[in-house]
């Protein structure tokens, strides 16, 4: 008992410290680590020579976990599992899917190049085992992405850079652990045979672990429809998620575990948004930020307390070797971050980070918390030899002390030196405008406060001065060019859109399935006006409008399967996206006129007006595309919104009697209650019935007028719908024939080699490769966004055996379409 409540105390005290190391993290402006580990390692020496810890950590056991009655490996499992699902959850699955090429050099083949570069700078200059220089180097090949992540934030960075740090660091933590594992083996008497057994099986491991994580959120997310909506207990109910995952792959299949858990926090962080509703969202993150918390908190004083005795035994030549890991793996990272970072940029696998920005995370690289549980592990392991353990887990903890205690502190220098700390001439000038117009705006509210409190106006202006905003050395900075002030323009349009979105979610007017993908395509414009200006701003525009993927792969098994639903579900969240993406950006223009125009000068408003009107026509041009060929629909969609709009006017109105006093509570909880019911009928969007689109399509194409229901069935079985994109090419000159197309929405350009033809609504071609038995004569390519009915070759041709009329018809206008071609040259 007395012991329960000793371990109480001690978890208490921990928590207390951390909690209190937060402000003053904040006020030397240090990462919240450095502090945890400089008072467990203070803890833990202080205890050492007073010999007040206990006699587990004062023996020779040094790295032992007993004294908190876990071992190593039971510490890792109690708290790595929760650690890697609350990173997971942070990280923008859609951003990351753009950058994974990156993240994936940083993650997976830097952890190799830095257990490589430490493994043989060990081996050469120091007297070190091939083995046990390895395992050191992936000991200290984790990183901690939290210093860079902030560092990232105060300086305004866009977030696809943070997202590249976050990714690197969930999933090398991963691939370091299981390199750490399969060296570990290698470390053993006769290991070789089993170390290259668990090398053979590391990417299978691998891969599974990962399909692990994914299928138990999947299954999750039928556990949380049952759950009755209630937020407390989905926040509770997803705590299991993380051991769920790990057990399932580590103790279920064989699996790797913590790539189990890494996956499963990114499939709960990519379709969390989406499948629940925003408050159960919300609570989860918080409930996680505390978890995160918590765990970290634990884990840095724990294991810093318990490593101190490691840190105390070091020798000078000790600390010797461990500069010298200190600067193979500075010159690993670098080799990773100038050297093969750059090749991906130039094949066009990732897009260019900044010379100083990559600096930054070049010395930001901090080891932390994974790295000292993997020491300790180390250090306990009594299968491997006295010596490597005390060697290799002695200078493991020396690398972290110099990490933390000399490239964290650094790090605010390195930011002066490369000139990140301070505004640039561009974000000083519009600091300057900003500040213009708000103190304008302020001045006018204190006037009129002033009047209203009868306050003389002297008062005000005194007011005024001690409150104006002017930069340190009370110059005011030149006007920017046009060009500048767009760019910026542009930055706050795409925030400003990121937020609209939202609130529209909020208001229930846009789904679960379309909102993260509204969202992402806000901050991908950001991200791309705030690096690339003008031009990469409207390039990431239409790339929003592209055919998504999730499109594309219900597309191709509709094609394989005839399974309608998964192709249904995308077009219904293609319509819903078009239709709120034109409101936002009507909405926008508005924004544009008004507060972009003060700010930033009214030229820059008007050009952003004209900006987003091309988005809108373009926007217009998808959704007129989908109007033509599933237009009812498409009234019905809108008919669901207002409806759901309308309801949601009726609740706020009723509130906002509430709050005024003129109805009681009885009153609105009455309402509610009737309101409740009308809001179950509004919840689900209309369905979008593909086979019955497609017999009305069928049945509008003036070539198929002379079938019957039977062949109209049979036609639309072996139909497959096709969706192109402005500038794509649905056939190429010389290839050969092998299906007819139909156009049911959208206009097409069959290029010639001596002219062009446009084809709008209605028109089919392709037939005369196939009925010609010869290449294809021209290359046709889509306008705008054009929908297509693909017939493959053969059920054409038995189509046209079965009705000769139809063959006649298409054969007199094959022959009538090779006169024109021969008038035209």
């Amino acid at each position: 008992m007395v012991a329960l409540i000793e371990s109480i105390v001690a978890l208490g005290l921990l928590l207390l410290v951390s909690c209190l190391a937060v402000p003053l993290a904040q006020r030397l402006r240090l990462p919240h680590s450095v502090l945890l580990a400089a008072f467990g390692f203070a803890v833990g020496i202080i205890g050492i020579s007073t010999g007040t810890l206990p006699d587990a950590l004062a023996g020779n056991a040094a790295g032992s976990l007993q004294s908190f009655g876990l071992t190593a490996h039971e510490f890792l499992l109690l708290f790595l599992p929760p650690l890697l699902f609350a990173a997971g959850l942070q990280v923008d699955v859609r951003l990351l899917m753009d950058e994974i090429w990156a993240v994936l050099l940083l993650a997976v083949v830097a952890v190799i190049v830095t257990t490589g570069v430490v493994g043989v700078a060990l081996v050469q200059l120091a007297d070190f085992t091939w083995v046990a220089a390895l395992l050191l180097g992936a000991i200290i090949a984790t990183t901690d992405p939290a210093a860079v992540v902030a560092v990232f934030r105060d300086l305004g960075a866009t977030k696809r850079l943070r997202v590249i740090v976050e990714g690197e660091s969930l999933l090398n933590d991963a691939a370091a652990i299981a390199l750490f594992g399969a060296l570990s083996v290698l470390a053993l008497p006769g290991g070789e045979d089993s170390a290259r057994t668990v090398a053979f099986s590391a990417l299978p491991n691998f891969v599974l672990g990962a399909l692990v994580g994914i299928v138990v959120v999947r299954v999750a997310w039928s556990c949380f429809a049952l759950l009755a909506s209630s937020t407390v207990v989905e926040a509770t109910f997803s705590m299991l998620l993380p051991y769920a995952a790990y057990v399932a792959a580590e103790q279920g299949l064989g699996a790797s575990g913590v790539v189990a858990v890494a996956f499963a926090g990114l499939a709960m962080a990519a379709d969390g948004p989406s499948r629940l509703r925003p408050t159960s969202w919300q609570a989860i993150l918080q409930v996680w930020s505390v978890i995160e918390f918590v765990m970290v908190s634990v884990v840095f004083l724990a294991t810093s307390i318990l490593a101190a005795r490691l840190v105390v035994n070091l020798s000078w030549l000790d600390w010797g070797l461990c500069a010298l890991v200190f600067a193979a793996a500075i010159v690993a990272r670098a080799s990773v971050l100038y050297g093969l970072l750059p090749i991906l940029t130039r094949v066009g696998l990732a897009q260019p980070v900044d010379l100083r920005f990559r600096a930054i995370i070049l010395w930001g690289g901090l080891r932390g918390a994974i790295t000292l549980v993997l020491a300790l592990a180390v250090m306990e392991n009594v299968s491997l030899p006295l010596d490597l353990r005390q060697t290799v887990a002695g200078i493991a903890v020396g690398y972290v002390c110099l990490t933390l205690f000399i490239s964290a502190p650094a790090l605010r220098p390195l930011l002066h030196l490369l000139g990140l700390d301070r505004l640039s001439r561009v974000e000083e000038t519009m600091r300057e405008r900003v500040l213009a117009v708000s103190e304008a705006r302020r001045a006018k509210h204190l006037r009129a406060t002033a009047d209203q409190l009868g306050i003389p106006q002297e008062l005000v202006a005194a007011a005024n001065a001690a409150v104006e905003g002017k930069n340190e050395e009370g110059e005011t900075a030149p006007l920017l060019p046009k060009t500048e002030r767009l760019d910026i323009a542009l930055v706050a349009l795409s925030t400003r859109e990121r937020w609209l979105y939202l609130q529209h979610f909020s208001e229930q007017m846009v789904s679960l399935s379309v909102i993260a993908r509204l969202v992402t395509s806000a901050e991908r414009l950001r991200d791309s006006a705030s690096s690339g200006g003008k031009e990469a701003y409207n390039l990431a525009a239409s790339r929003a409008l592209a055919v998504s993927i999730c499109m594309r792969r219900a597309m191709w098994l509709y094609r394989w399967t005839k399974l309608p639903g998964p192709l249904e579900r995308a077009l219904e969240d293609r319509y819903e996206f078009l239709l709120m993406r034109r409101h936002v950006l009507h909405e926008l223009q508005d924004f544009a006129q008004t507060t972009i125009a003060r700010f930033f000068g009214e030229d820059v408003g008007s050009d952003a007006v004209q900006i987003l009107k091309v988005r809108e026509d373009r926007v217009a041009d998808a959704l007129q595309a989908m109007t033509l060929r599933f237009g009812d629909y498409g009234r019905e969609l809108a008919l669901h919104q207002l409806e759901r709009t309308a309801l949601r006017l009726e609740i706020s109105e009723y509130k906002a009697r509430l709050e005024e006093s003129l109805i009681t509570q009885e009153i609105y909880d009455a309402q509610q209650r009737r309101l409740s019911k009308q809001r179950t009928k509004f919840r689900d969007r209309p369905s979008l019935e593909l086979g019955t689109q497609l017999e009305v399509m069928i049945r509008a194409v003036q070539l198929f007028s002379c079938l019957d229901e039977a062949d109209i069935e049979w036609v639309a079985q072996r139909l497959e719908p096709k969706l192109l994109a402005p500038g794509e090419a649905v056939i190429s000159i010389g290839e050969p024939g092998r299906a007819v197309y139909f156009t049911t929405a959208g206009r097409l350009d069959v290029i010639l080699p001596n002219h062009t033809v446009r084809l709008n609504n209605g028109a089919f071609f392709g037939e005369m490769a196939l009925l010609q038995n010869r290449p294809r004569a021209a290359t046709v390519v889509s306008v705008g966004y054009t929908h297509l009915l693909v017939l493959r070759a053969r059920p054409f041709l038995k189509l046209l055996k079965r009705y000769p009329q139809m063959r006649s018809d298409i054969e007199s206008t094959v022959q009538e379409r090779e006169d024109e071609n021969r008038r035209l040259g």
